[in-house]
């Protein structure tokens, strides 16, 4: 299966609920409604380390926030093919009037998105977003890659596996 990748603009993605298809307007492709299998908004988190470029780069910038988004986007399946429409695609501070702008429009997407499949339901984010397995796996790499030091790597463990048994 094929999955395309499409920047989200305000413009990327029209929903006609009369003729009940939506339009991706930069790959010129009607989808029927009928023909959504399902859709998801997946978002990818990270933190930034605390040491050299990376705590210039935070503190200068995220002042004392080390969480970022990494990358956010809806997720669109047909029978034949995938499409990302991508909201973010270079790290954020997940705390920022910017992200929370982007948030709100993913949202209205994923609200047209409920009113055209009602059949499919409003997905769940929880089953979404990574399980705090992969969440701790991804955090493992970043330790074994140097990226994090080993007092970063328990501080985010303690963090992931605190929120984890809500």
């Amino acid at each position: 299966m094929e999955t395309r990748k499409i920047l989200y603009s305000d413009q990327a993605i029209q929903f006609d609920h009369e003729a009940k298809q939506l339009y991706l307007t930069d790959l010129k492709k009607s989808i029927p409604y009928k023909d959504i299998q399902s859709y998801r908004k997946i978002e990818k988190k990270g933190s930034m380390g605390k040491g050299g470029i990376a705590r210039a780069f935070s503190s200068t910038i995220f002042g004392e926030q080390n969480f970022i988004v990494t990358s956010l986007y809806l997720e669109i399946q047909t029978e034949s093919e995938t499409f990302h429409l991508e909201f973010i695609q270079t790290p954020l501070r997940s705390n920022s009037v910017m992200v929370s702008k982007i948030q709100k429009k993913n949202d209205e997407v994923l609200a047209q998105l409920n009113v055209a499949c009602p059949s499919l339901g409003n997905p769940d984010p929880s089953e979404n977003s990574p399980s705090y397995i992969d969440e701790l796996r991804k955090l493992k790499e970043l330790l074994d890659e140097g990226i994090l030091t080993a007092e970063e790597f328990d501080e985010q463990k303690k963090h992931i596996l605190s929120t984890s048994k809500k």
